[in-house]
């Protein structure tokens, strides 16, 4: 009984290896057999259910997470107990670790709004290969770049767009994600009250052709 334990446990290794030796070559583009290697032997992944929190809003920050399935949301809590969602992420490959603030608490909290799977690597070890190996200084470089380009498209949606343009936005950028995402998040994700949303989205029904 131990031995087949024992088997079954080393087969769920490998398995897992293999995952993330995937996701490493596929996803994160990531091809140095030495690179690949290294970042496996320092790294996990973590499955977290619906409704679960990966990071809390102020509480310390010492994992860096990579989306590998699922939806998560990055929401604000405000000092008058209101929660604002502040973003959404789905992209396969994707760093969804917070922001921080200069105690390295994060500032937002991140929840899995569906079931999700996150590779998880240690941020002393990610700084590390962030000054050992290109590699990850492109993955540095580009995942700002893609930060700053999304929250700027969304914060010119919400200040530039009237409500059906902001949620068309949503449509269009977040595809897939209208049945994920509750009303009372997207509502204010969208900066707007959950009777505007619906009423955004009755207009939108009523103008599809039958």
């Amino acid at each position: 009984m131990a031995e087949r334990q024992g088997l079954e446990v080393w087969g769920y290794r490998m398995c897992m290896k293999d995952r993330m030796r995937r996701f490493l070559v596929d996803v994160l583009d990531i091809h140095n057999k030495d690179v690949i290697e290294k970042v496996i032997g320092i790294s996990s992944i973590r499955h977290y259910p619906k409704g679960r929190a990966l990071y809390n809003q102020g509480e310390p920050v010492d994992t860096c997470c990579f989306l590998m399935e699922g939806v998560t949301g990055a929401f604000l809590s405000t000092t008058r107990g209101t929660q604002i969602s502040d973003d959404f992420s789905f992209v396969s490959g994707e760093m969804i670790t917070p922001f921080t603030n200069r105690q390295r608490k994060a500032l937002t909290s991140v929840v899995a709004m569906s079931n999700v799977d996150v590779f998880v690597i240690a941020n002393m070890d990610v700084i590390t290969l962030f000054r050992t190996y290109p590699e990850f200084q492109t993955i540095l470089f580009e995942w700002l770049m893609q930060a700053y380009h999304k929250q700027w498209a969304l914060k010119s949606a919400r200040y530039q767009m009237a409500a059906k343009e902001r949620y068309l936005f949503f449509l269009k950028e977040y595809e897939g994600l209208e049945d994920v995402v509750s009303d009372r998040f997207l509502a204010s994700f969208l900066d707007m009250s959950p009777e505007t949303l619906s009423r955004q989205k009755r207009c939108l029904r009523e103008e599809k052709p039958d």
